[in-house]
């Protein structure tokens, strides 16, 4: 998956048939105003066009100038009624869909006076032109923002930029590559879905992937990448005294590179990996299960869970494509005096949950050692802070939900769970309850957690890429 600032197109559409009312400075004017806007946003977004379009010739020319650069949202600068077939031949003669964001915009000064005339209503017409995009787009499947106000407003452009960042988020999970390499654990057959009927319902895509491939590309990666990337490991991590300088480490180095080597070949959006295959972990070569590498690429917004289960992954994906980050975890038990779930996994990791401070890496005691190797993970305590838990599941007739609850991570630990751990309170008056309609809500026994309260925003998500969403609290 892409990551990085999202990919902008900002349009501002013109129509000369009423220019007899208005004269034929204001198409210029809507070039500038495309411009400015781009401008205003460059500082958090990459903006590839800023212009104006007349007609479906110009709209084929611009469509030229951004094909295979990852458009990822339009934002149409909607002031005057327009024939959408403008702004649809632009949108479908893209290579990949990008979300749309209509801003009915009027200029700074813009007031209604009663002097308003015929010049006045084609000018400054964004009511009216605003809703025929909006209708034409809907008609074909593509349900838009619709964002109201003057330009020069701090408010109103605070809205297009958040508009512009959940836009960038869909566009992102539909167009998401996922990785699944080798089957799930035997007989789990709740974290796996149909890849056909997922692409057909969503456009996510799941690549099929031997777990031969990797080793391929494990055996692949020499000493010298190994160590350079263990030198970074090293000072990003704090290796504990019983693995520092070991064999483990090492390979746990040059499995994360190869792991990463593996996304950027594949152009991966995240994955699933079920590394308990005489290939990976039960194998003689390697012969250890690469947590770290998980951990690693999701650190990186890359997320990876384990045992094969793709529907976390896709969980994950879909907050990463927010830019939060991603714990793949289990709700391991429910502590009947504070209320708090205790959140732990067997090995994964997301080092932005620890953006000040260097986590451990430990032995895993999660795998059986060999004489030579051991597994090894990240250990941290979680710190107090709002935090969402979010789940993908699939529904009967292949229909899809995210569910989502939101609570605080109180900052309480339990190290003796040897990998990355923390205790989660929901916000509810009965956590016990809240909890019963998060598992009869079809979640499976993973799930992701992330920082912050972004329910609402991956609610706009799941709706934008056709899934149900489901929030608990």
């Amino acid at each position: 998956m892409k990551v990085g600032p999202v990919s902008v197109a900002v349009i501002a559409p013109y129509w000369s048939f009423w220019e007899h009312t208005i004269g034929p400075n204001v198409r210029m004017e809507r070039a500038a105003d495309a411009r400015m806007v781009a401008g205003l946003l460059g500082d958090e977004f990459h903006v590839l066009l800023s212009d104006s379009l007349s007609n479906i010739e110009e709209s084929v020319a611009a469509v030229a100038k951004v094909n295979g650069l990852g458009l990822e949202v339009v934002l149409i600068l909607s002031s005057m009624a327009v024939p959408p077939q403008t702004l649809t031949t632009f949108l479908n003669s893209l290579e990949a869909k990008p979300e749309v964001v209509i801003w009915a915009v009027n200029d700074v000064d813009f007031a209604v006076r009663d002097d308003f005339n015929h010049g006045a209503i084609t000018q400054h017409g964004s009511t009216v032109g605003a809703p025929m995009i909006a209708s034409a787009l809907l008609r074909s499947g593509t349900r838009s923002p619709v964002i109201l106000g003057r330009l020069g407003d701090d408010a109103v452009l605070g809205r297009i930029r958040s508009a512009i960042k959940l836009g960038g988020a869909s566009a992102r999970l539909r167009r998401a590559r996922i990785g699944a390499i080798g089957t799930p654990l035997v007989g789990y057959s709740h974290v796996v879905t149909d890849s056909d009927q997922l692409q057909k319902a969503t456009g996510m895509t799941v690549v099929d992937i031997e777990p031969s491939h990797f080793a391929d590309v494990f055996r692949a990666v020499n000493s010298e990448r190994a160590g350079q990337f263990l030198d970074e490991m090293t000072a990003r991590y704090c290796p504990s005294s019983e693995i520092r300088g070991s064999q483990s480490l090492l390979g746990a180095a040059r499995a994360a590179v190869a792991l990463q080597d593996l996304c950027e070949a594949l152009d991966l959006s995240g994955g699933a990996m079920n590394c308990h295959v005489d290939e990976i972990r039960l194998g003689e070569e390697i012969g250890f299960a690469p947590c770290f590498a998980l951990g690693h690429m999701t650190s990186r917004g890359v997320p990876w869970t384990c045992v094969g289960d793709v529907l976390t992954a896709i969980a994950m994906v879909g907050v990463a494509a927010l830019g939060r980050p991603t714990l793949y975890h289990e709700i391991e038990a429910i502590d009947y005096e504070s209320g708090e779930l205790l959140i732990a996994n067997s090995g994964e990791h997301d080092s932005r949950f620890w953006p000040s401070n260097r986590p451990s890496i430990e032995r895993n005691d999660w795998f059986p050692a060999s004489e030579n190797m051991c597994s090894v993970c990240v250990t941290g305590e979680l710190a107090d802070g709002l935090a969402t838990l979010v789940a993908f599941a699939e529904q009967p007739d292949h229909r899809y939900r995210f569910i989502t609850a939101q609570g605080r991570l109180t900052g309480r630990g339990f190290p003796w769970t040897g990998t990355t751990n923390g205790g989660l309170r929901l916000d509810a008056e009965d956590p016990f309850g809240s909890w019963e309609v998060w598992a009869e809500a079809g979640p499976g026994h993973h799930s992701c957690l992330t920082t912050g309260h972004v329910a609402a925003d991956l609610g706009a998500v799941a709706s934008a890429v056709g899934c149900e969403w489901v929030s608990v609290c």
